[in-house]
């Protein structure tokens, strides 16, 4: 994926139709397991959330973002979420 944005380096809309493209297949594997009437598909279906990625990529600007204190907020985030996946046993 970075390969692609590199690729495509200052020119948004490549980028997004790059992502879109390699993401197809992902975003398309529900729908197959829901028409081979495969049982769990829709235990798959939040792939298709990979696209929310895509207004979160167009607010970036080249440069750091926030101040020096919200680095925190990924730490304690990250570490909150590796503890609950770990209790959960996902």
């Amino acid at each position: 994926m970075d390969i692609v944005f590199g690729m495509n380096h200052n020119n948004f809309s490549d980028q997004v139709s790059s992502f879109t493209i390699i993401s197809i297949p992902i975003i398309v594997s529900p729908l197959l397991m829901l028409l081979n009437n495969y049982n769990d598909w829709y235990k798959q279906i939040f792939h298709i959330g990979i696209l929310l990625a895509i207004p979160l990529l167009k607010q970036y600007n080249g440069k750091p973002g926030g101040n020096k204190n919200s680095k925190w907020f990924f730490y304690i985030f990250l570490s909150l979420a590796f503890t609950n996946s770990r209790l959960n046993k996902i």
